[in-house]
């Protein structure tokens, strides 16, 4: 949402991010991003880079993209641990989405065949931010029964 105040100011949510550029939805509208030097210490997590569904603050510019300044502490994280680099090294926690609604995990029931411990793993994480999960499962005709039939 736009600021009427100030016309240089606006809050939104990231949707996407790319090496180089965020994608933040602004008013119904997609704006790419960039994070200002500032903002880093601003961010939460020591100076975490932002995840999908990161409220933000931006300033925009005449040019129609914005500049990130300020990220909103977060309502909750899906997150991992991340992989250990080298031998001695620690693993730190790798934030994949933020401030999220619903866990939705996509499974195919064939082709590739479920992988049901990780959707284990995503149900526990869904239970452990709060988060209601909605299973979905897709590919159903390609699925076998007992007796090998479709």
């Amino acid at each position: 949402m736009t600021d009427n105040h100030n016309n240089t100011g606006a809050s939104g949510v990231v949707i996407k991010i790319n090496p180089h550029i965020i994608t933040v939805r602004v008013d119904g509208r997609e704006l790419p991003c960039r994070m200002s030097a500032s903002s880093r210490a601003k961010q939460p997590g020591d100076g975490q880079a932002p995840v999908v569904g990161d409220l933000v603050r931006i300033r925009l510019s005449a040019e129609g993209s914005g500049q990130i300044t300020t990220i909103s502490p977060r309502r909750n994280t899906l997150s991992r641990r991340s992989a250990v680099p080298m031998p001695g090294a620690h693993a730190h926690e790798q934030v994949i989405a933020a401030n999220l609604d619903l866990v939705v995990p996509v499974f195919a029931a064939a082709n590739p065949e479920p992988r049901w411990r990780l959707l284990d793993r995503y149900l526990a994480l869904a239970e452990l931010i709060e988060a209601p999960a909605l299973i979905c499962i897709t590919k159903s005709d390609l699925a076998r029964d007992a007796r090998g039939r479709l």
